[in-house]
């Protein structure tokens, strides 16, 4: 006995169904994929640019330095420490208000260094606005910045 017409027709419709969620679970898997690279890249950007203003703020550190050191010769003057103070603070207000710096900062060694980095900041701060060249008054200067940062245990 031969197979009804709607059988056939049944079938057509049924392997047509079978493509077409293949087709769809595939687009599926594609854009799961490249979503995951997507997000993969951006994180690995956001910790690149996270990692440039650390490197940005230790440079401009030792440009402070340099300059807190040649704060305490004779006869220097007090405009080079003004700005290299104004742009360490720069740098750390940029570290710390960049959008993973909450992950970066939860280290306790790299709290602990940005909290002395603080402290240096005031201190070169009230020195810098100091308008003579007082040895009582910059005693230290140049030891003080030495012990920074921390040495890792690791």
């Amino acid at each position: 006995m031969p197979a009804p017409a709607t059988s056939r027709s049944f079938k057509i419709w049924f392997a047509l169904l079978g493509v077409a969620l293949c087709v769809l679970v595939s687009l599926l898997l594609i854009l799961h994929y490249s979503q995951h690279q997507s997000l993969l890249t951006r994180d690995g950007r956001a910790e690149e640019a996270l990692v440039a203003s650390a490197n940005r703020m230790d440079r401009e550190f030792l440009r402070f330095r340099h300059a807190l050191n040649e704060h305490d010769k004779p006869g220097a003057s007090i405009e080079q420490l003004q700005i290299r103070t104004e742009a360490l603070d720069a740098q750390v207000r940029e570290l710390k208000n960049a959008p993973q710096a909450n992950i970066f900062l939860s280290d306790a060694e790299r709290a602990l260094v940005m909290e002395r980095l603080q402290s240096l900041q005031s201190y070169a701060a009230k020195l810098s606005q100091t308008p003579t060249h007082e040895p009582a008054t910059c005693k230290g200067c140049a030891r003080l910045p030495m012990d920074w940062p921390p040495r890792s245990s690791a």
